[in-house]
């Protein structure tokens, strides 16, 4: 985890990058920049307001890639952290007791150049490509007889819902098989 290099990340440096952020959304490159600089201060201050900050005004100006690309650093940056929403049904980004992880952290520091400019776009292929290798392999957590009980049960109750027959359900997978 970086060390407080002469409060680099004080609030008004976190404030400024957040506005070059929402004003960059159109700029892919300016801002990965910001993004990265904003992630930085969340490993460093532990607050993170940041992510969920650029992932609302990514939102709000319409660009999934940009509001899904930061939601995929942050979360690869923090293993194990989750978006979910307060009582208030505002979202937060919760890291209590996990680390940011210090090669994900080098990463994506690697991504700015000397100008501090990102050297490819936010919403490019090369953010999830980069971030893939940090990413865990998916566990399946049911066997095939759990997820087809769990499919089973949905077409019960679809069935009550509908007013179809256990019988005429059987009659049409059969038909469905032969065919």
């Amino acid at each position: 985890m970086p060390t407080n290099q002469n409060n680099r990340f004080n609030d008004q440096a976190i404030k400024a990058a957040g506005s070059r952020f929402k004003t960059s959304i159109g700029n892919g490159k300016a801002a990965l920049s910001a993004a990265v600089f904003l992630m930085e201060s969340v490993a460093e201050k532990r607050d993170t307001t940041p992510i969920v900050k650029m992932m609302k005004d990514a939102k709000d100006k319409g660009d999934d890639n940009a509001k899904n690309a930061v939601g995929l650093i942050a979360r690869t940056l923090f293993p194990g952290a989750k978006f979910s929403t307060d009582k208030n049904k505002q979202p937060v980004f919760k890291i209590t007791g996990i680390n940011a992880n210090a090669d994900v952290l080098a990463e994506i520091t690697g991504w700015i150049d000397a100008d501090n400019n990102g050297i490819f776009s936010i919403r490019g292929k090369q953010v999830r490509e980069k971030l893939a290798e940090y990413q865990p392999e998916p566990i399946t957590t049911k066997t095939p007889e759990q997820l087809l009980e769990a499919r089973m049960k949905a077409d019960v109750k679809w069935m009550e819902d509908n007013n179809i027959s256990l019988e005429a359900y059987i009659a049409k997978l059969t038909t469905l098989r032969n065919n």
